[in-house]
Parts: structure tokens; C-alpha cells; sequence
């Protein structure tokens, strides 16, 4: 047995004659055992006239309606209602044809989503000479075709399109279907599924700060099968990745955080943002002192420093040890003679902005603007104090960055 699911339309003004005459063109062509039209409260007389003019028996077909034919949700829930029926009148989803030719948009989505998601594998729609959105009667062409490649083609594009977005488990989420079909294309598109899925995984956990898994799924892609997306530069991921597991802190490390701040901000989470540029100007004074001084801001060797009664105060009364916060390890710095601790003015205005943020010591969202200024101070003072700042920058940015 062969079912139909079709949308029906109302037609333009007070005509609804072209939509009649495509509805039962579409109707004769596949000849159905069962139909079931998608109708709203306004199109149902259309459906209606079609089943008397076919002669149709009142057991082979059932209308379910649309309350708010422009409700995507409430005519989702409808076609799936449909296609139920349909399988409860013995007719298997492969026996299926979905026909979205009329009705509004919303319902002609929800036929195309419901039998996508249902593995109907046929899908039909009238073609033609086109006057204000109507077939012209005797122009008409009925297309039949399996949506699985459109579909699979267009879960590729999407879940570029999150991964571009930072949407990793979205990105992810959508490519479960062209997975399921994977036996049905050739080798290359399957491998291209599966390198994609590499590619976003290989993303997730680099914006995760997991650059050594990262690394990992870079080496099962092959970039050859794009052209938006490069091969990265690993080498530079696992330096950064074996500083972390250390517990070491690199200029790559600090840059990258930069990179992830600037992603942030991108996606307007602008506390994030702050949160990470705020970090990276304290990874900055804390990788200085360490590489051309040795000191450590957590236990800090006050036969090093001068003024040794200044620092003494930082002493934490729990281990003994002497841990400086980001402003006076700047001043620390400026003690010791060392150009980063100039900057300690262009830090004070900035610290403000983070202090009060929701995800430091206040309750006040940090607003665009705001961001926006401590993103571009912060590179400048990066810029200033890490060699070939921007040369890593670009090998840290995500190619679609760039």
C-alpha cells in the first residue's frame, strides 16, 4: 500500500482552483491508498473539494488540521499525527510520499521536517510556470525525489555553520544523520562525515583549554576535504598542551587565552571574556617574573625582591608564604626595574571593570562596551611585551577568524 501526506493550501484571493488542480494532479500521479492532508481551518474546504471531485472513499483519507497555520510547532505536531495515522493504516514509512507543494511555509516545513526525522524516503512537489506564487494550470511538472542526500548536504552545511559559530554539541548533535546513513554514500562523503566530526570535536576541546585532545582529532582529518578549513598548526597546540599538563606557563599559553577571550566576546558573553583577558594579563606578570627573575607570584622569595617589608604583608597566615595578587605583582615588577610593571596605570582602569563583574567580586553584568575596552588594552599591552604577538595570535585563531 502507498500513502500520501500532503500540505493543502487556500490559493491566492478567492481562487483557489490552481491549488485544487495540483492537489489532485499530485493525487492521480501517485495514486495513494491513504492520503492525508495537512489543512488549516481556512484550506480544509479546498481538501474537501478535492476528495468529492476524486470520488474518494471516506475511509481512505483523514484531514488533520492546523489551528494557526503559522505555528511551525502546532503543524509539526499535526504531520507527525498524519504520518502516525498512516502507519496505523498499514502503510510502512518507505511506502510514504510527502508532497509540500501548497499551504504556508510553516506547514509545508513541518511535511518536509516530520519526514525527514521520520525516514520517509520520497518527497514530491508540483513544478511549473509560476503567475504571483501559482502553478499555471497545463505548465505543471510533478518532482518526486529522495530527500536523504539534500538532507545529508544540508546537515553538512549546518553543522559548519555551529561549528563556526562555537556551537560544538549542536554541530554534533546534527550530524547524527548523516551517520545513521553513512552505508549509502561512497567512500569519500563517509569519510568526510566522519573528518568533520573530528574537526568539531578537535575545536570543542580546544576552546576547553584540552589542547593535547585536541591534537589528537586534528590528526584523524583529512583537510583535503574542505575548503574553508585548513590543517592547524599542532606543533604550536602541543607546546601549549604539555605547558598546562607541567603546570608551566608559556607566552603561547597566554595568547591563546587572548584568542579564546576574543571568541567570547564574539558570542557576547562579555563577563566570560573579561574573566579570560583578566587571567591573561595576570598569566603575563606571572610568566615575567618567573622567566627573568624567578619568582613565583604564589611563594614569592623575598631575597629576590626589594623592599622587602612591602611584600611581607602578603604573607598568608595559613603556609607562611608570601602570594601576590595581579596589582602588586605589576608593582613587583615596576620595583624591579621591568618595563611590564609600567603598566600598572593602564591596569588600575581595567581591574574596575572586572572586580564588579558577576564572575569576580560583584554583581554587575559587564556590558559591551566595556569588554570591548578591556579587549583592546589587554592586546595592547600584550603586544607590547610578548615577541611576535600577533605571529602566534594568527596560528591561535580559528581559520573562519582569520
Amino acid at each position: 500500500m502507498r500513502g500520501l501526506l500532503i500540505s493543502v493550501g487556500t490559493g491566492i484571493g478567492d481562487s483557489p482552483e490552481s491549488i485544487i488542480h495540483a492537489i489532485k494532479l499530485s493525487i492521480k500521479e501517485k495514486n495513494p491508498e491513504r492520503i492525508a492532508f495537512l489543512v488549516s481551518p481556512q484550506s480544509k474546504k479546498n481538501a474537501e473539494e478535492v476528495a468529492k471531485m476524486l470520488n474518494l472513499s471516506e475511509n481512505t483519507f483523514s484531514f488533520f488540521e492546523v489551528s494557526d497555520s503559522n505555528d511551525l510547532d502546532m503543524a509539526f505536531s499535526e504531520a507527525k499525527k498524519a504520518i502516525n495515522w498512516l502507519n496505523s493504516e498499514g502503510i510502512p514509512t518507505e511506502e510514504v510520499i510527502s508532497d509540500f507543494t501548497s499551504g504556508t511555509k510553516p506547514m509545508s516545513s513541518a511535511i518536509v521536517l516530520v519526514s525527514f526525522l521520520n525516514n520517509v524516503e520520497r518527497l514530491s512537489y508540483v513544478q511549473g510556470k509560476r503567475v504571483k506564487g501559482i502553478v499555471v494550470a497545463g505548465t505543471e511538472r510533478i518532482i518526486t525525489f529522495s530527500p536523504i542526500l539534500t538532507f545529508f548536504e544540508k546537515c553538512i552545511s549546518q553543522a559548519k555553520e555551529y561549528l563556526k559559530k562555537y556551537q560544538y554539541e549542536a554541530a554534533l548533535k546534527i550530524l547524527k544523520f548523516p551517520q545513521t546513513y553513512k552505508e549509502i554514500l561512497d567512500e569519500k562523503e563517509g569519510k568526510r562525515v566522519e573528518s568533520l566530526i573530528s574537526l568539531i570535536r578537535a575545536y570543542n576541546y580546544w576552546d576547553k583549554f584540552n589542547h593535547l585532545y585536541a591534537t589528537g582529532e586534528f590528526k584523524k582529518i583529512d583537510f583535503s576535504l574542505f575548503k574553508e578549513f585548513k590543517p592547524t598548526d599542532v606543533k604550536i597546540l602541543h607546546i601549549i598542551g604539555n605547558a598546562i599538563k607541567n603546570k608551566k606557563i608559556k607566552k603561547e599559553i597566554i595568547v591563546d587565552l587572548f584568542a579564546n577571550a576574543e571568541r567570547r566576546f564574539k558570542e557576547g558573553k562579555y563577563d566570560d571574556c573579561v574573566a579570560r583577558l583578566y587571567r591573561a594579563l595576570e598569566m603575563l606578570v606571572q610568566w615575567r617574573l618567573k622567566e627573568k627573575f624567578g619568582l613565583d607570584t604564589g611563594d614569592i622569595d623575598l631575597s629576590k625582591v626589594p623592599d622587602k617589608e612591602k611584600w611581607y604583608n602578603y604573607k598568608n597566615p595559613r603556609d607562611g608564604k608570601i602570594k601576590l595578587p595581579l596589582y602588586a605583582s605589576y608593582e613587583l615588577l615596576k620595583s624591579l626595574k621591568d618595563p611590564i610593571g609600567n603598566e600598572i596605570e593602564h591596569i588600575e582602569g581595567l581591574l574596575s571593570i572586572r572586580n564588579n563583574s558577576i564572575l569576580a567580586h560583584g554583581v554587575v553584568p559587564v556590558e559591551e562596551k566595556q569588554s570591548k575596552k578591556f579587549f583592546e588594552d589587554t592586546k595592547n599591552i600584550l603586544q607590547r611585551h610578548i615577541l611576535e604577538f600577533q605571529s602566534i595570535l594568527n596560528k591561535l585563531k580559528f581559520p573562519w577568524d582569520l
